[in-house]
């Protein structure tokens, strides 16, 4: 296919009438799958596009797809606001790399025409109306490989994106592959890769490991690996092969992208760990997708096959059961830009293409995908056609090559997974039977032939392998030098080479790496092949590369930005050979005009900058009289930001699987972030002020891809700022284990460092509050910046409550420097309206309070320029009656007459001590309503009127007759 990014990145230049067209595809309403710009965050496309043409948008991220690429599926009103306008302004904008709709996909069967009774795939006779040898010539290919495991022991993974398997099919269930580092069904992620119970494969659609009830994907299975030479039924292209089954492909491009994710992550793993881990996945089946769909439209989808190929998967599609050009009406996949996908139509057995779609530019190859015989549910067997069953042919195929008696296509494929796959790839283009209906329809011009492939890859490899491993480095204007590495010691090395295009190679005969080529053309790109000579044979060239020498003028890369202090910083760039001088413009992100600067060298500084603060810069060459337009618009962001930024803190990553934080409210952070992968920083997002002493309510809020379970929730704050979180002086908020919300409060220390520094709020279903750092299996963590503000106002530190009787309390707190006033304030506990004071003094007695009742008191320092926050609440209960009637030391008796009263109430009481009395009356709710001064009470009977009694309304009340040591005496009364 030899297709590149560069084709993708024109196609998003394409006009808006193309665009529209495009676009009228059938899509999820309201749904977009977004790429961010390396180095930003959720938050900058939420705040960028959270209204649209003066329309709330909202706009907010759904899920993380791909955690390899960084792709979101985010929602928006497509009821509010124009959805094409908004794409086209989110594709314009500076945050986001890529962005489309998510498109509605389907699969690619025809319905079952012909009762063929035999596979004449891989053997066509003749029979039945159909041309001899018509076929892939399977059963030569067979002679040398049934497929299985590489030369070097990998067992070899294709994995089928469809609607699942028959996970007991009688000649199925032995290819089927299994995840043997997972423990199915216990609801962990065993392996840890991200996946819980991935034990066959993955749904993408019920994020769980259920593949099984499938129905288009058991026919898919059957043409790959439908187990051979075992007595029963069909067999497939391989005899032997482990099929993974990703459930994914008949929904929206999210599931899709899922399921290339899933395949991808068992490939990064098998690469990373050396096999110990993970699957030898080489090939995608996709027997579905858009008909007219437009690769601009899908940026994300298309260049997810390159991201697949550089781990060493080579992608397989299935073009549409249309009889149109694709290079005219467009196809998605298949008209999908990348060197790693293959793109298939279907031949009948004699070799022609009939139902299916061609294109010269865009399709490939053809592979048998009429009247094909294969697997069904059920452990059945029966006639299918489409485009879908030419697919998974092809990427049988590849696997079925990979298992070649080849050890040095083992190595490369671990050494250089990309190149194995290329190598692959290429074999399969020049093995096709060309035809002279396909010569002038498709890319390759013929049906794929596996004998013929198979024989290409023999003859590469041994006795005489070509070189492998081959790279460049060191290219200037005139010179480039060349590795590479053989497998037999005494095989030479040719290397041959041209301008593209020329007529005539220039052969270096006997190479040795490394390989330095001198004399060349400046500005020029270059074509070069190798091969190997050994004394009685020699392989075949290798498929030509290019590279391109310097000497243009062109701007510059390779950005570095380095720190000096918080008002200066020096960028550098790789030098431009020609340059005669550059050009760096820079200026404020949200303020100010561009600031244009000449410089003859390779680095610039910019002084006289605002600490923490963020600008945008270009640079352009200046080549004679040649000035190129500004590069792509940079940014760097100064020091300055305190700790939390210019710290470096512990990582701290967790899986999103199942949970994850779903928003975090805390002063003015108010961030519905979703899932995120595991972790999220919004340090160059969101935040909030925090002043010492202040009280601040935070709610934390889980979300689940399903089920839901009791998480627990943290929040640790760095108050020192000396860039690590200290447990448990630093843990400034803990809740749950819930499933829901969980709210509470946070104190900022009144010895707090003022500045920025780092906040991280974790939810995990693990309850290890003294270990903020390091990994955990389920939930997720972020990151904010909070400001603590260092007010020229001081909170009073310190606040007493004295004197506390039924009624009345004295305030006193610590008097502050340079305070004009102070403002107090008071409310009972259970909240209700506060009761403002303010007063210069620093003590105050409060009145009119209930006995028996807690109250909290705040008290707030006002200067000439700034007020501090309240201080915390200090809380304070007044006196509480203590009971009814019950006697103490001096009184024998009380009574109380005429009870009900009106106009009067007469006290008598039997007085065994002399002592001071008094009387006091209160309403039910402990409210003091009359205070009377009885004096000196001498032994014996004694009789006292109630003042006021009067003016009482009806109603029960408590008369309370106490002496000067504290004891009291209790009555009920009730007024008339």
């Amino acid at each position: 296919m030899l297709k590149t990014l560069k084709l993708l990145t024109i196609c998003l230049l394409w006009t808006t009438s193309h665009m529209s067209f495009a676009q009228s595809l059938a899509h999820k309403p309201g749904e977009l799958l977004i790429k961010v710009k390396s180095g930003l965050n959720q938050s900058a496309i939420r705040q960028s596009f959270a209204e649209f043409n003066g329309i709330p948008t909202n706009l907010s991220p759904v899920r993380l797809i791909s955690p390899q690429l960084n792709i979101w599926k985010w929602s928006f009103d497509a009821n509010a606001v124009d959805e094409l306008q908004l794409l086209q302004a989110m594709r314009r904008s500076p945050v986001i790399e890529m962005v489309q709709f998510n498109h509605l996909l389907k699969m690619r069967t025809n319905p079952n025409d012909s009762q063929l009774n035999s596979q004449w795939q891989w053997i066509n006779t003749g029979d039945n109306g159909g041309t001899a040898d018509a076929d892939v010539d399977a059963d030569e290919a067979w002679d040398i490989t049934t497929g299985g495991l590489t030369a070097t022991g990998d067992t070899i993974v294709v994995a089928v994106i469809d609607d699942g398997t028959d996970l007991s099919h009688e000649d199925l269930i032995d290819n089927i592959w299994t995840n043997n580092d997972e423990i199915p069904g216990n609801d962990i992620d065993d392996d840890n890769n991200g996946y819980v119970d991935d034990f066959y494969g993955w749904n993408s659609f019920a994020q769980d490991g259920d593949v099984d009830n499938g129905g288009h994907g058991v026919a898919v299975s059957g043409m790959i690996g439908a187990k051979g030479n075992n007595g029963k039924g069909v067999t497939g292209i391989n005899w032997n092969v482990k099929i993974m089954m990703i459930v994914g492909g008949s929904g929206a491009e999210d599931e899709v992208l899922m399921s290339y994710s899933y395949a991808l992550k068992q490939r990064q793993d098998y690469n990373q760990s050396n096999g110990t881990k993970g699957a030898f996945v080489v090939a995608t089946n996709s027997s579905w997708g858009i008909d007219g769909g437009q690769p601009e439209d899908a940026p994300l989808w298309c260049a997810f096959y390159d991201t697949l190929g550089m781990n060493g998967i080579l992608s397989v599609g299935a073009t549409a059961n249309n009889s149109v050009d694709i290079d005219k009406e467009g196809d998605l996949p298949t008209a999908c830009s990348s060197e790693y996908l293959i793109a298939v139509t279907a031949t009948d057995n004699n070799n022609k293409r009939t139902f299916s779609a061609w294109g010269l530019n865009t399709i490939d190859v053809g592979a048998p995908g009429a009247n094909i015989f294969t697997t069904e549910p059920n452990s059945s067997y029966g006639n299918t056609s489409g485009t879908s069953f030419a697919s998974p042919l092809t990427a049988g195929l590849i696997a079925l090559l990979y298992s070649a008696p080849c050890s040095n296509l083992g190595i490369l494929a671990k050494q250089d997974p990309a190149e194995a796959a290329k190598q692959i790839r290429d074999y399969i283009f020049q093995g096709v039977d060309k035809t002279d209906q396909l010569t002038a329809e498709i890319k390759y011009g013929g049906r794929v032939n596996a004998k013929t492939s198979l024989d290409l890859l023999m003859a590469a490899c041994g006795p005489c392998p070509a070189p492998n491993s081959i790279q460049l480095f060191g290219i200037t204007d005139i010179s480039a030098s060349f590795i590479f590495a053989t497998i037999v010691p005494e095989a030479m090395v040719e290397l041959r080479y041209r301008i593209e295009g020329s007529p005539d190679w220039i052969v270096i005969n006997d190479a040795n790496s490394p390989l330095k080529v001198q004399d060349l053309v400046s500005c020029s790109i270059y074509e070069y092949s190798m091969r190997s000579v050994c004394p009685e044979d020699s392989s075949q060239w290798l498929p030509t590369k290019t590279f391109k020498t310097d000497g243009c003028c062109e701007n510059p890369g390779g950005f570095e930005i380095s720190f000096f202090d918080e008002n200066s910083v020096v960028l550098t760039w790789d030098k431009v050979l020609i340059a005669q001088g550059y050009q760096v413009e820079f200026k404020e992100k949200l303020e100010g005009d561009w600031q244009i600067f000449d410089t003859q060298n390779t680095s610039f500084e910019f002084t006289g900058l605002l600490p923490c603060t963020q600008y945008l810069f270009s640079v352009r060459t200046i080549c004679g009289d040649n000035t190129l337009p500004w590069s792509d618009t940079l940014k760097f962001k100064t020091v300055g930001c305190g700790a939390c930024t210019d710290l470096v803190y512990c990582e701290t990553q967790g899986s999103s699987s199942e949970e994850w934080l779903e928003s975090l409210v805390f002063g003015d952070i108010n961030n519905t972030s979703g899932d995120n992968g595991g972790y999220a920083s919004f340090t160059d997002g969101e935040s909030t002020i925090l002043v010492p002493g202040v009280t601040y309510p935070i709610a934390m809020t889980p979300g689940y891809a399903s089920n839901e379970f009791n998480e627990n929730f943290f929040v640790y704050i760095d108050w020192d700022q000396n860039g690590i979180f200290d447990f448990p002086a630093e843990l400034a908020f803990s809740g749950g284990p819930d499933n829901k919300e969980v709210t509470g409060t946070i104190t900022v220390p009144i010895d707090a460092v003022p500045g920025y520094t780092r906040l991280r709020a974790s939810m995990r279903f693990s309850n290890f509050p003294d270990d903020p750092c390091g990994f955990f299996s389920f939930g997720e963590s972020e990151d904010y910046c909070v400001l603590i503000k260092d007010p020229a106002c001081k909170l009073t530190p310190e606040v007493v409550v004295s004197d506390i009787t039924y009624t009345t309390a004295k305030l006193t707190w610590s008097k502050v420097e340079d305070a004009l006033v102070y403002t107090f304030r008071y409310r009972k506990q259970n909240g209700g309206d506060w009761t403002e004071v303010a007063d210069t003094a620093s003590t105050f007695m409060i009145g009119g309070l209930e006995l028996c009742t807690n109250y909290e008191f705040q008290v707030q320092t006002v200067c000439l320029e700034d007020t501090s926050g309240y201080t915390t609440s200090l809380i304070f209960q007044t006196q509480c009656v203590t009971g009814t009637d019950d006697q103490f030391a001096g009184v024998d008796k009380f009574f109380a007459y005429p009870n009900p009263f009106s106009n009067s109430l007469q006290l008598e009481m039997e007085i065994a001590k002399v002592d001071n009395y008094q009387l006091d009356v209160f309403d039910l709710n402990g409210k003091q309503l009359i205070h009377q001064e009885i004096g000196q009470l001498l032994n014996g009977k004694q009789s006292v009127a109630l003042r006021d009694a009067a003016q009482m309304e009806s109603g029960i009340y408590f008369v309370r007759l106490s002496s000067s040591t504290g004891n009291a005496f209790i009555k009920v009364v009730c007024s008339k």
